[in-house]
């Protein structure tokens, strides 16, 4: 174990999309390269790789913190596409399916898991979108207590390429500055945007993110283990790529050399006072 100059989060999305992502997710929390999960509760595999994803010892032990992707788009090929969500919400048509949707998801997170999930995440940032963000932050309110989750944002301090500046704009540093308002917490930087059928080498977006990320920041990936791929995912390359890099040599070595620890996307950290760098991925 080593510690670094700044903590940051690495949280891998889709958890339950499909078994190559529950696999290689997985694996990548059972060897410390992640230190949070976003899972898809509507997805079928969810039910069924819950459970190993809660024995895993450093889910267990608190080291890897699991979330809930909210979903109100197609990510699982059975819905609205963004750009139709983002219509409904500046009409004011969002709020009521989306109190419906958030409520649902959460039932299916706490069914399967025991609890409400660590922190809540949105599946193509539709948590900051117009009737979206009041409806999460009410029913986080209602449904938590005293007890409250981290709340994700995709705002980066230094916004790089067209996604990351729509989402500034869109909402982006309104949604932030609304939850610092009413006192819910969440990551200080975002990073992990890139476009997913570019075959450069993932370990160069991944070293610049790292040496850019805020400390307290979060950096998304999408891995996946190969072998698992449906026909009909369309990024199935990218999160081979994705989870070749993070589960290699290479990935903890960057750590080391940027001095970068991980930390969990969990209230009980980001609230600690305790300052000092988080473990790095070395296993």
């Amino acid at each position: 174990m080593t510690t670094g100059i700044k903590r940051i989060v690495i949280c891998a999305d889709d958890f339950g999309f499909s078994e190559g992502v529950c696999r290689g997710v997985l694996e990548l929390a059972e060897n410390e390269r992640i230190s949070a999960v976003s899972c898809l509760t509507q997805g079928a595999w969810w039910p069924r790789f819950s459970s190993q994803l809660s024995s895993v010892p450093t889910v267990a032990g608190g080291l890897v913190s699991v979330g809930l992707q909210w979903n109100l788009t197609n990510a699982l090929g059975n819905g609205p596409s963004i750009r139709s969500v983002i219509m409904e919400a500046y009409l004011g048509k969002l709020a009521a399916r989306a109190a419906d949707t958030l409520d649902m998801q959460l039932d299916l997170f706490r069914q399967h898991w025991g609890r409400l999930p660590d922190f809540i995440a949105g599946h193509q940032q539709v948590q900051q979108l117009p009737g979206a963000a009041e409806v999460l932050i009410e029913t986080v309110q209602r449904r938590f207590g005293s007890n409250l989750p981290m709340i994700r944002n995709g705002l980066s301090l230094q916004p790089r390429g067209m996604k990351a500046k729509m989402l500034a704009s869109f909402g982006g540093r309104d949604f932030k500055d609304r939850l610092a308002a009413q006192g819910l917490l969440t990551n200080s930087d975002f990073e992990g945007w890139y476009d997913y059928a570019d075959e450069s080498p993932y370990g160069q977006h991944m070293q610049h993110w790292l040496a850019r990320c805020a400390h307290r920041g979060l950096i998304v990936c999408h891995p996946g283990r190969p072998g698992y791929a449906l026909d009909s995912e369309p990024f199935s390359m990218a999160r081979s790529r994705e989870f070749r890099f993070l589960s290699g040599d290479a990935f903890p070595a960057s750590l080391t050399l940027l001095g970068v620890g991980l930390m969990p996307f969990s209230s009980r950290f980001f609230t600690s006072k305790n300052n000092k760098p988080g473990r790095s991925a070395v296993r």
